[in-house]
């Protein structure tokens, strides 16, 4: 919670709040666990992942009206927050985390390419990584290595593949937990393994070809495009933003882009959306 000239007055953070995939109970509590104690807020912009229709914003504002009675009310997806902690100038940002998504202002409207959700999109997303990690020690759990072994047995506590199947299931969010051996596999194509090394460069290839068609669509006129990345794959390990930036290289040739990583917390980009609810 900011005040008038963007001070920070308050910050709480608590569990999931996915519209699409969080259940509502699940969702209201961390709302509010959240933001238990905050200060009474006169504006209030809430920026959900999962949040995909009209009518998910208007549900999602109607709840938030009872959270916060008074304050004026918005719901947006979480890559509008993103997009408005980006620095001036930017053209697209990008985001990969336990999903990925491009996109831009054009006006007061918010663009967007790719995404999909995990089971249509998100390429080179940490859960498309995270995943094949999970799934080469479904399908081979005998020939995988030591270093894969010990990291489906540091998450699960099992190496049992029975078990490990089931506690995939059993997850509230599979996707963002699988999401979490990203980082193993960008360990295995450190480590030379072919498989690795292949599916990091074809899923950058995959998300530097949204980028170029969505520059191309709403940023032709650029020359040298802007390009932020936020989320928490880019840090996650050193192997993934070296391999996107050569697949965008090519993809935008015979353009060059300038790419930086998002240094504003997105819950600042929420927080600036918020404010301009208030005349």
């Amino acid at each position: 919670m900011l005040d008038p000239v963007g001070n920070t007055l308050f910050e709480g953070q608590a569990g999931p709040a996915n519209w699409a995939s969080t259940p509502h109970k699940t969702l209201v509590g961390s709302l509010q666990q959240a933001t238990a104690g905050a200060p009474k807020a006169d504006a209030v912009c809430a920026c959900f992942a999962g949040l995909l229709t009209p009518d998910d914003k208007k549900r999602a504002e109607i709840e938030l009206s009872v959270l916060y009675p008074g304050a004026k009310v918005e719901a947006r997806p979480d890559y509008h927050a993103a997009l408005a902690a980006c620095p001036d100038g930017t053209d697209c940002c990008v985001i990969a985390g336990t999903g990925s998504t491009v996109f831009s202002w054009q006006g007061d409207d918010v663009v967007k390419s790719g995404g999909g959700g995990y089971l249509l999109g998100d390429r080179g997303s940490a859960f498309r990584y995270g995943r094949a990690v999970v799934q080469r020690f479904f399908e081979q759990p005998t020939e995988v290595s030591e270093r894969i072994l010990s990291a489906i047995e540091a998450n699960f506590g099992t190496r049992d593949v029975s078990a490990v199947v089931a506690e995939v299931y059993r997850r509230s969010s599979p996707p963002a937990f699988l999401a979490t051996f990203a980082t193993t596999l960008a360990e295995e194509a450190e480590a030379g393994e072919a498989y690795a090394k292949s599916l990091i460069a074809e899923e950058s290839r995959e998300l530097a070809a949204i980028v170029a068609r969505h520059i191309a669509s709403f940023a032709s006129d650029s020359d040298h495009p802007c390009i932020v990345l936020a989320g928490g794959l880019w840090q996650s390990h050193p192997t993934y933003r070296p391999a996107f930036e050569s697949a965008l290289s090519q993809a935008l040739e015979p353009r060059s882009s300038r790419i930086s990583l998002l240094e504003t917390p997105a819950v600042v980009g929420a927080a600036r959306l918020a404010r301009r609810l208030i005349p």
